[in-house]
């Protein structure tokens, strides 16, 4: 008896299990009350748990915590989230700047933006055009309005078992204001600390309603002025690095034969003064030039270089956007709702990462750059940083993007028992 009993309680137990999962609805949806009053809500594995706990619970950031905290952006909010720990806040970095210059990504626990699956409303989004430096597939978030959400869903725990691969670090759903009354304009201006990189942002949202017909959305523009490295005193010259203050190689002549840097003349360097702001120096560096036998070692290697061109690059990028983002709903019964979705993103992005730089190449694209230099019969290698005095000025980097998405669809439940 005490056996069947056991086996009782387990089949009542599976059968509840069983329920509940049909029951469950789309991703981050929310019930009010569950079974014992204990409020659940809907994980990215769609499986109801209790907040806050279980493997994987998921941190809401609502909208009242979004204006409280002056996010001008969804990269910046996503940004201060400790479980956003890869390199891709910003395309401020070389490699991301190369391939997908403008598009920002989550990148959930630092195991690659394709590893983090991007929802809007519990709907997948398109993937960005071009791969991440290159490699993979990800969601650009640059274009998503934060003005229009109402929170944001982090479920910072796999959910491949139900999205697939994409959702191995975790799940970040969007949930978009489905209802507004009236029309709400906002602007806002921003300054860092220390000043530079001003931010202007101007939103307007509205929205109009009846017993079954909804419709919301609104528009966002955004101007970001880019914060240049030289505008802080910590990276505005190659002294402020801790180990090597050496000055960058503005102008280098390298000597093959001697493994020595060839020696420009001060006289050289001086008529190249006014170049980098007038920052172009004769300087050297230890151990790169001939070998002295007095000394048993190599002497200086001389060359004309800089210590202040390492500021010639942005922290953070100049953008300008227009973010806009609509919905509509009609509620055809009880149990089913028509509803349609539109977004519309344009941004320009502005940015400089480093200085413009020149190496000799030979034909065969070999990794020996060397060549033959017949006016002084050497073997040289030469290569050269561009100065903003020679580009007209500090060259940025500038892209365009436009995205739009339309996401029509139909929701409700069937047979009281199945949410689509």
């Amino acid at each position: 008896m005490a056996t069947l009993g056991l086996r009782s309680v387990r089949a009542a137990l599976v059968l509840g299990t069983c329920l509940s999962t049909l029951a469950a609805p789309a991703f981050a949806q929310e019930v009010d009350e569950g079974e014992g009053g204990a409020e659940i809500i809907v994980t990215g594995s769609r499986i109801p748990t209790i907040r806050d706990q279980g493997p994987s619970p998921v941190t809401t950031i609502d909208a009242d915590t979004i204006r409280a905290n002056g996010y001008t952006s969804v990269p910046e909010l996503l940004a201060a989230m400790t479980q956003n720990s890869g390199e891709t806040q910003s395309p401020q970095s070389g490699s991301s700047a190369d391939f997908t210059p403008g598009a920002q990504q989550v990148d959930l626990r630092g195991l690659g933006p394709n590893h983090t699956l991007v929802l809007i409303n519990g709907r997948r989004i398109a993937d960005f055009p071009l791969p991440y430096i290159g490699r993979s597939n990800f969601t650009d978030i640059s274009n998503i309005p934060v003005s229009l959400i109402e929170k944001v869903e982090i479920l910072s725990g796999a959910g491949s078992a139900i999205y697939g691969s994409d959702a191995i670090a975790g799940v970040v759903n969007f949930k978009m204001k489905e209802k507004l009354d009236g029309v709400t304009l906002d602007y806002r201006y921003g300054m860092t600390e220390h000043g530079g990189g001003a931010s202007h942002r101007f939103t307007a949202t509205g929205g109009w309603s009846t017993d079954r017909f909804n419709i919301a959305g609104g528009i966002e523009f955004l101007d970001q002025k880019p914060l240049w490295a030289f505008d802080r005193s910590i990276q505005d010259s190659t002294d402020d690095n801790p180990v090597n203050t050496i000055a960058r190689r503005t102008f280098l002549r390298y000597s093959i034969d001697n493994d020595s840097y060839i020696d420009p003349g001060a006289a050289t360097c001086a008529n190249l003064s006014s170049l980098n702001g007038g920052t172009t120096i004769y300087t050297s560096r230890p151990r790169y030039g001939d070998y002295d036998p007095v000394i048993d070692d190599y002497g200086p290697g001389y060359y004309c270089g800089s210590k202040e061109s390492i500021g010639y690059g942005t922290i953070v990028s100049g953008r300008r956007g227009f973010n806009s983002f609509g919905t509509m709903s009609y509620e055809l019964s009880d149990n089913a709702k028509l509803f349609a979705d539109f977004q519309l993103g344009i941004s320009k992005v502005k940015l400089m990462y480093d200085v413009t730089s020149w190496a000799f190449e030979s034909s065969s694209s070999s990794s020996d750059n060397s060549f033959y230099n017949a006016f002084d019969d050497t073997i040289d290698d030469w290569s050269r940083q561009f100065t903003p005095e020679e580009t007209g000025g500090l060259e940025m980097q500038r892209s365009k993007q436009t995205t739009f998405s339309i996401t029509p669809g139909v929701r409700g439940i069937f047979g009281a028992v199945w949410d689509y």
